[in-house]
């Protein structure tokens, strides 16, 4: 899927360039020390979409939400959600790697003060084991929370092929639109 204008701003933003810079037909003047971290970090992404391609393009639900969904958007989206349900995003400040956040119990061991778990997936882990790997077997993450659509999914649902989809997948379908 193509970035839109507002990843392409967080991604300014976070490189270090002015708000304004990407706000306005204004030029506007940057340092070579900015440059050189924008570019560092777009190789960085770059890289990342490239492994990551055939997840992040999925659109229905979208799995993995765009730059602009940082952590503290993350904490507002899944404040009211229930245990299980995660977003997968970019880090604002790791580039090139992946979280996944996730609401869990209040009791869980790791949680932090806003009952999330975060987890991060670094470039190099996606060269070992697909995104899609690491989704599937993240020990809670039950529900994909599409930030885009405010809709959660079963995760087993969207990693279920279509030639093996499962009758009982829509059994889940219905359970979820009872209990939701």
């Amino acid at each position: 899927r193509k970035l839109s204008p507002l990843d392409v701003q967080a991604l300014a933003c976070q490189a270090g360039f002015p708000v304004e810079c990407s706000s306005s037909s204004r030029s506007v003047t940057i340092s070579q020390q900015q440059w050189d971290e924008f570019v560092a970090q777009y190789r960085l992404v770059l890289k990342l979409l490239r492994q990551i391609a055939n997840v992040w393009n999925l659109q229905d639900p979208c799995v993995i939400a765009g730059f602009d969904m940082d952590r503290l958007g993350t904490v507002q989206a899944l404040a009211l959600e229930p245990v299980g349900t995660f977003i997968c995003r970019f880090s604002s400040s790791q580039p090139g790697c992946l979280v996944l956040s996730c609401r869990v119990p209040e009791s869980h061991p790791n949680a932090d003060s806003d009952g999330l778990l975060h987890a991060i997936i670094k470039l190099e882990d996606l060269f070992e084991r697909r995104v899609e790997t690491w989704i599937r077997d993240f020990a809670g993450a039950t529900h994909i929370l599409d930030v885009y659509r405010a809709k959660r999914v079963d995760k087993r649902k969207v990693f279920t092929s279509s030639y093996t989809r499962l009758r009982a997948m829509d059994v889940l379908d219905a359970y979820d639109d009872i209990y939701v």
